[in-house]
């Protein structure tokens, strides 16, 4: 069985398996008293298949929301071609200064 299939499966009965849910979760230090638990940052490491997934969902989920105009005329975050540089500039260009 090919990984397309896994995926058009997972798609298709909106199931993802749990062996892709496995992370291995790295506490890393900050600053201050490493006895502290409040001074690390944890990041997960997931697996490769988990990422290649994500991001085929997350593109054909973009795709679809351009495409049926589902997002709001001042929608900026994780948006192709918007950042935050354009959001400053619409709430500048809407206030009342």
């Amino acid at each position: 069985m090919s990984i397309q299939h896994i995926f058009n499966y997972c798609i298709l009965t909106c199931t993802f398996p749990n062996v892709f849910k496995t992370v291995k979760v790295i506490p890393i230090y900050k600053k201050g008293n490493r006895a502290d638990y409040d001074n690390y940052r944890h990041i997960s490491i997931v697996t490769i298949v988990s990422k290649v997934f994500e991001f085929i969902l997350n593109k054909q989920i973009m795709i679809y929301f351009e495409q049926n105009t589902l997002f709001i005329e001042r929608h900026f975050g994780f948006k192709y071609g918007h950042s935050t540089g354009d959001a400053v500039i619409a709430l500048i260009k809407t206030s009342k200064w």
